[in-house]
């Protein structure tokens, strides 16, 4: 979906308004899905996390996402579970 230039918003319509029926697709689709207590930020922090446990290091992700410190950069990236498993599983191979 492009940006229009002229608007504030990421998600406009052709005037620079919020898209309105986005949110309404979005959240009709969660609907459908019957997925519940699921926000549209909760995105955000699913893409961080891929790109941690995907081997990207914090500070490209930092820079990617515009966070002013580290330490907001860490609140979005949540590791799986299995993924902790096999980060624990390479540390006992390496002693």
């Amino acid at each position: 979906m492009p940006r229009q230039a002229n608007s504030e918003y990421i998600f406009s319509n052709k005037e620079g308004k919020s898209n309105i029926s986005l949110e309404h697709a979005f959240r009709r689709g969660l609907n459908k899905a019957k997925i519940d207590n699921f926000r549209w930020h909760d995105l955000r922090h699913t893409f961080v996390s891929h790109l941690v446990m995907s081997g990207v290091d914090l500070f490209t992700v930092k820079e990617l996402l515009g966070h002013s410190n580290i330490e907001m950069t860490m609140r979005y990236s949540h590791l799986s579970q299995d993924h902790k498993k096999l980060t624990r599983k390479a540390l006992d191979g390496l002693c």
